[in-house]
């Protein structure tokens, strides 16, 4: 089922869907962009998450499979020059790019590894590193303790004050507040269920989530899908029909994140909105919720003292349609964008962040300090889930 303002109801091309599809040319194309031959910046991919390779170039994700073709030129339009994009995992590589990005690597960049990259690294080389996950589930970006305060300058992640902002997904309020306003009695009609807990994560290096899920379901009905479900059947992220159908007949959303960190709010947030439900979050702040969200579309657990002050909440909006529909009045108001699974995975490899990185580092000061990876920027902004009573189900991660 896709619903109006959710995200699936707005018919969309895939170009405009998926920027990187349309603001970057390959070489091919570069003669029909005025672009100064004589810029040219060469930004080297040191090292590349697991499974980027097999998962980009596999036979259902084939389209995805030019992204792990390297080197390769291209050019940024916004920039007005080119990019000269490597790959590799050998040190003596880091000599002359100007710009070096980091993933999520993990097995191979040992403490012996990160010494030689420090030793090859150029004068007036910037350093940077790309996540899409939370500093506690990538462990591979932490540099070795003699490093952790001298390698990096720049981040591209999830964090609002990232350099490079790449988020899970947005809301953008309607320019024109008198358009024809939908009945929101649609978002009521034929929901028949409470709440659904859909993940195929199951496990969190933070908090109990299935403890979680087990407790409120003591007190009200929780239905379980996907992997961490009682089937244990995985969930086609990538299907708007088959998500539509599942979110279709529930009020309510579990959306629970892997960690407990500033701005992190992901597409288990976006997903529930896009296809009509109302999120319970446990993740970021309820004023970080509130600063990217729709307006009055999420609950938050910390605006209750109790997980039964929860229940009966719940239980008053499920027999209160009038008050339920007060968190669907957004979607006359604006409307989100809401990128899948695949698309979010790909993009550190994608021509359209890069041209956001060379775009960045054309018109700005280059940075003379580096940040310290273990500080309050990066590791230190996850902290313990919730203020309340949330807390009992987690404890607060080492950096």
């Amino acid at each position: 089922m896709c619903l109006q303002n959710g995200g699936c109801g707005n018919k969309v091309s895939n170009k405009e869907r998926v920027p990187w599809l349309r603001r970057s040319k390959t070489h091919e194309e570069d003669s029909e962009i005025k672009a100064d031959d004589r810029c040219i910046k060469t930004i080297l991919l040191y090292g590349m998450k697991e499974n980027w390779q097999q998962f980009c170039t596999s036979t259902v994700k084939s389209r995805f499979k030019s992204l792990v073709q390297f080197p390769k030129t291209f050019t940024c339009p916004e920039a007005q020059c080119r990019v000269l994009l490597k790959y590799s995992d050998a040190a003596i590589d880091i000599k002359g790019a100007d710009i070096v990005l980091f993933s999520n690597t993990l097995i191979w960049l040992t403490d012996e590894t990160w010494k030689w990259a420090h030793g090859n690294r150029s004068e007036g080389q910037l350093w940077m590193f790309i996540s899409r996950e939370s500093p506690i589930h990538s462990p591979g970006l932490r540099p070795p303790e003699e490093f952790v305060d001298s390698t990096y300058h720049w981040i591209a992640s999830y964090k609002f004050d990232s350099e490079i902002y790449l988020p899970f997904g947005f809301y953008e309020p309607f320019t024109n507040l008198n358009q024809e306003k939908f009945d929101l009695t649609a978002f009521s009609v034929n929901k028949s269920k409470l709440a659904v807990w859909a993940s195929d994560s199951c496990k969190s290096l933070q908090w109990d989530r299935v403890g979680f899920v087990n407790s409120l379901n003591d007190i009200i009905r929780i239905d379980k899908l996907g992997a961490c479900g009682h089937r244990k059947k995985a969930i086609p992220w990538t299907n708007d029909l088959v998500l539509g159908q599942l979110f279709q007949p529930y009020k309510f959303s579990l959306s629970l994140e892997n960690s407990c960190c500033d701005d992190f709010i992901t597409e288990n947030f976006w997903t529930a909105l896009k296809f009509g439900s109302v999120p319970i979050v446990v993740g970021a702040s309820y004023l970080q919720y509130s600063r990217i969200a729709p307006p009055n579309s999420f609950i938050h657990v910390d605006q209750f003292e109790t997980m039964e002050e929860l229940a009966v909440y719940l239980t008053f909006l499920d027999e209160n349609d009038e008050k339920y529909l007060e968190f669907h009045k957004w979607r006359n108001l604006g409307s989100i964008t809401s990128y899948n699974v695949d698309e979010k995975y790909v993009e550190p490899l994608t021509l359209e962040t890069h041209c956001e990185i060379l775009q960045k580092y054309m018109t700005s000061i280059k940075p003379t300090e580096t940040l310290d990876y273990l500080g309050q920027r990066w590791a230190r902004s996850c902290s313990f889930c919730g203020y309340k009573w949330i807390q009992s189900f987690g404890r607060r991660p080492n950096p």
